[in-house]
C-alpha cells in the first residue's frame, strides 16, 4: 500500500514538472522593431524647456542634456496601437519615464506628430480626473484615460494620459512610453500607481512571465535595433560574454531619493587607456559614484569634477574648446571637424567590477554647430550633477538588458570591450551594508525562533518530568510508602 502511494506521488510530481516546463516554454517574447529617428533639438525641446533638467531624475522625456548650440540628436521609437479601431503611434522608449502619454487635439506643441482621436475609439474611457504630472523642469496637463492597447496582437485595457498641454515641443514622435524600474510618487502626483506601468501591466495580464526588456542591435553600425519584452534573448543567457551590474537599492548611497526606483548602478572607476593591458593602477580613476541609464539621452553626463580628469588624461584637446551652455549649466568639449579621433585613447567605465569600453572612434560625434560641422566629445559635465547619466552613446556600444525581477542590468557585446576587473575593485563592499543588514535581521529572527522552540521544549520537558514525578508519588502513596504530602510511612 505504501509503495503504491509513493508511486502515485512520483507520477503526480512528474505531471506537475511537465506542466511547469510547458508553461515556461510557452512564455511570450514580445519583439518590436526600434526606429532610430534623427530630430532637431529645438523642435523636440524649446530652449527654455530644460532649464532645470540636470536636477531632474524622474522625468518622462525632457532629460536630454545636450551641448549648447548642437541642433540635431537621435531617439529610438516603438510603434504601438491604441483604440478600437486601432490608431498607430510612434512613441519614444524611455527607461527613466514611467507613463505612457499621447497628445490630444488641444495640444499646441506638436510638430509632425500624430494626435490621438478619442472620438473614433469605441473602447475609450475618460475619467473626470484632470491631472498635472509634475516634474522638476516641466509638467504634463491632461486627463487620466483608459483604452484598449494592442501589443503585438496582445490586447488589454491600459491606463495612460491624454495630454492637452506639455511645456515642451515634440517633432516626429507622438508621445512617450516609460519603462522605469518603479515609480516614486511626488507631491501632486500621489495618485499614480502601478496600473500606469507598461511592464507591470503586461506581467499582470499574464502576457509576459518575466519583467525584463532589452534593446538589441541588428547591424554593425548599431543604428537598427529590436526591443524585446518578457524574456532574455537567447544569446544573453548563453553567451560567455554576458555580464551584469546590480541595480542600486542601498539607501545610504542614493543621496537623491528619486534615483531609488530608476535603473541605477554603481560606477566605481573610469579607465582611460588600453583596458586590455591590465595596467589598472596607471589608467584608473576612482569615482565611487552612481549612474542612471537613460534611453532618451544621447550623451553621457558626468559631475563637473570629472572634466579635469578627462582633460589631464586625454591631453589632446589643445585645438578644442570648452563651451558652457547657460540654459543647461553644461560644459562640453567641441573640436574642429579635422580633429583626428584616432589620437584619443579608449575609455572604459566600470560597473560592479566589469569594465565596458567605448572605442576612441565612438568618443566623438559629428554635429552641426552654428552652421559648421564640429566634433563633440560624448561626455559633458555639470556642476548640478552628483551622479552620472548614461545615454545612448554609451548604451549603443552594447546590447542592453533590464531585469526588474533580478534587479540587474545586463550587457552583451564584443569580447574586447567587456573585461572583468573585479580583482582590482572592492565593489562587493558597496552592497555589504545592505546584505549585512539582511543577514543580521535573518540571524535575529532565526535566533528568536530557535530560542522560542528551545524554551517551549524545556518548558514541555520540565512539565512532563513534574507530571511523572507527581504520578509516581500518587502511585507510591497507595503502597503506604509515601503519602500525597510527601511524608513517609513504614509498612506494618
Amino acid at each position: 500500500m505504501r509503495f503504491k502511494k509513493q508511486k502515485f506521488l512520483g507520477f503526480f510530481c512528474n505531471i506537475v514538472i511537465v506542466i511547469n516546463l510547458l508553461t515556461f516554454t510557452s512564455t511570450s517574447l514580445l519583439v518590436f522593431d526600434m526606429e532610430l529617428k534623427h530630430i532637431k533639438n529645438d523642435h523636440i525641446y524649446g530652449k527654455n524647456d530644460f532649464s532645470s533638467t540636470l536636477s531632474s531624475s524622474s522625468n518622462v522625456i525632457s532629460k536630454h542634456i545636450l551641448p549648447g548650440g548642437i541642433s540635431t540628436t537621435e531617439i529610438f521609437t516603438l510603434k504601438i496601437a491604441l483604440g478600437t479601431p486601432e490608431q498607430y503611434f510612434d512613441v519614444i522608449y524611455d527607461t527613466r519615464g514611467y507613463h505612457l502619454w499621447l497628445t490630444s487635439e488641444e495640444f499646441q506643441g506638436c510638430v509632425n506628430c500624430k494626435i490621438f482621436d478619442f472620438t473614433k475609439s469605441s473602447t475609450f474611457q475618460k475619467t473626470d480626473f484632470r491631472r498635472t504630472i509634475k516634474h522638476d523642469d516641466y509638467s504634463i496637463l491632461g486627463f487620466e484615460v483608459s483604452d484598449k492597447i494592442n501589443i503585438l496582437d496582445k490586447k488589454f485595457r491600459f491606463d495612460w494620459f491624454l495630454a492637452d498641454y506639455v511645456n515642451l515641443r515634440l517633432n516626429d514622435a507622438d508621445g512617450v512610453i516609460g519603462f522605469a524600474r518603479n515609480f516614486t510618487p511626488v507631491e501632486g502626483n500621489s495618485f499614480v500607481s502601478t496600473k500606469f506601468s507598461m511592464l507591470d501591466a503586461l506581467f499582470n495580464q499574464n502576457i509576459i512571465e518575466k519583467q525584463v526588456f532589452s534593446q538589441v542591435f541588428t547591424d554593425a553600425d548599431h543604428t537598427k535595433a529590436k526591443f524585446y519584452i518578457g524574456e532574455y534573448p537567447e544569446f544573453f543567457s548563453d553567451s560567455s560574454n554576458y555580464s551584469v551590474c546590480n541595480v542600486i537599492k542601498s539607501e545610504h548611497f542614493l543621496a537623491k531619493t528619486t534615483l531609488k526606483n530608476l535603473w541605477t548602478c554603481r560606477l566605481s572607476y573610469i579607465l582611460i587607456g588600453d583596458a586590455k593591458s591590465d595596467d589598472f593602477d596607471n589608467i584608473s580613476h576612482k569615482l565611487n559614484s552612481r549612474a542612471v541609464f537613460d534611453s532618451v539621452s544621447n550623451f553621457i553626463s558626468a559631475p563637473y569634477e570629472v572634466l579635469e580628469i578627462i582633460q589631464t588624461s586625454f591631453n589632446i584637446f589643445e585645438h578644442c574648446i570648452i563651451e558652457f551652455d547657460t540654459d543647461t549649466g553644461v560644459e562640453s568639449i567641441l573640436c574642429p571637424k579635422e580633429f583626428d579621433v584616432s589620437l584619443a585613447p579608449e575609455m572604459s567605465i566600470i560597473f560592479n567590477g566589469f569594465a565596458y569600453t567605448i572605442p576612441s572612434s565612438k568618443l566623438f560625434r559629428e554635429f552641426i554647430v552654428n552652421g559648421q560641422k564640429r566634433l563633440a566629445f560624448v561626455i559633458n559635465f555639470s556642476k548640478q550633477l552628483d551622479y552620472w547619466i548614461i545615454g545612448q552613446y554609451f548604451m549603443r556600444n552594447f546590447n542592453m538588458l533590464f531585469d526588474k525581477d533580478r534587479n540587474v542590468i545586463g550587457f552583451n557585446g564584443e569580447k574586447e570591450y567587456i573585461r572583468d576587473f573585479s580583482k582590482f575593485t572592492t565593489d562587493d563592499d558597496f552592497y555589504l551594508s545592505e546584505h549585512l543588514s539582511i543577514i543580521i535581521l535573518s540571524a535575529i529572527i532565526a535566533l528568536f525562533i530557535i530560542g522560542s522552540i528551545t524554551f517551549m521544549c524545556v518548558f514541555y520537558m520540565k512539565r512532563k518530568r513534574d507530571q511523572l514525578a507527581k504520578n509516581q508519588r500518587r502511585k507510591s502513596s497507595k503502597t503506604g510508602i509515601i503519602n500525597e504530602s510527601g511524608n513517609y510511612h513504614r509498612l506494618q
